[in-house]
């Protein structure tokens, strides 16, 4: 059963156009825990991942593609499929605020962590824009 939500799709699109304009991108998918983020997540995996990699994203909590995009340049799409089991070291903050050039970082977070993860960054006067501009989409 394949069933594509107006979500699913409008996200494609945003990954797909970030492909082809190889633009550096975060795209974050936050909802509440069974809200389908991960599938949503999945989904895009098996439109963009060839035949032998598609079992890859079972086997890693953070799994990522380098595809060729149509003007045959390197372009990275890596997911981090939940945001609560990714490591505390300070990595993901790295991760998420230096998104590296020509990728997309798609990652699915619950609201509860991702509000943990705001107030982190608003201790942090450097990183304060981010959670001020994340704040308001969810307010």
């Amino acid at each position: 059963l394949n069933i594509e939500t107006e979500l699913q799709r409008a996200i494609q699109e945003e990954v797909d156009e970030t492909i082809s304009n190889s633009e550096r991108k975060l795209i974050l998918l936050a909802g509440m825990a069974g809200d389908g983020k991960t599938t949503v997540e999945a989904a895009i995996w098996k439109k963009l991942a060839p035949p032998e990699k598609l079992k890859a994203w079972e086997k890693k909590s953070s799994p990522s593609l380098e595809i060729l995009n149509s003007e045959g340049k390197k372009f990275t799409v890596k997911f981090i499929k939940d945001l609560s089991a990714e490591s505390s070291d300070g990595s993901l903050q790295t991760s998420l605020l230096d998104v590296p050039d020509d990728t997309c970082l798609i990652v699915a977070c619950n609201h509860g962590r991702l509000l943990d993860k705001l107030r982190e960054y608003k201790k942090n006067a450097e990183h304060n824009w981010l959670a001020e501009s994340l704040e308001k989409c969810f307010f």
